[in-house]
């Protein structure tokens, strides 16, 4: 299965050449309230990418949590499914604050350790099929 990485309809694109970071767990993993912060860096990373569940509460809330965290970008992920969605905005007001980019993967993918750390962009594809 080769799922698409799904961008947003809010905040920026991701850029050509993608985005390299460290992908962590959101706690709460669903980003309805602020979140903590990322771990202490030892540099070796471009910064950190905040890994969101979906539901109970809008995309642009859970993107903004991240943001607002120090996250540089977000993946949210399916729960109990493969489907994939665009997200959209539903807070017109909050839409205007996000900074970072954003993404919706599917659970599957979530779960898939090969693609964290390697450069994300909106056009790649997610194997598990590689080692």
């Amino acid at each position: 299965v080769h799922p698409l990485i799904f961008p947003v309809l809010f905040g920026p694109s991701l850029r050509h050449e993608g985005l390299l970071g460290r992908v962590v767990e959101a706690k709460p993993a669903n980003a309805c309230q602020p979140i903590r912060v990322p771990p202490p860096s030892n540099k070796s990373f471009v910064g950190f990418i905040a890994l969101i569940q979906r539901y109970d509460c809008p995309f642009t809330t859970k993107v903004l949590h991240a943001q607002q965290a120090g996250y540089q970008a977000a993946i949210v992920y399916n729960i109990n499914s493969q489907a994939l969605v665009t997200m959209l905005s539903e807070e017109d007001h909050t839409q205007e604050e996000i900074r970072i980019p954003s993404l919706f993967i599917s659970e599957a993918s979530s779960v898939n350790p090969h693609w964290c750390g390697r450069p994300i962009t909106s056009r790649d594809r997610i194997d598990s099929s590689e080692n």
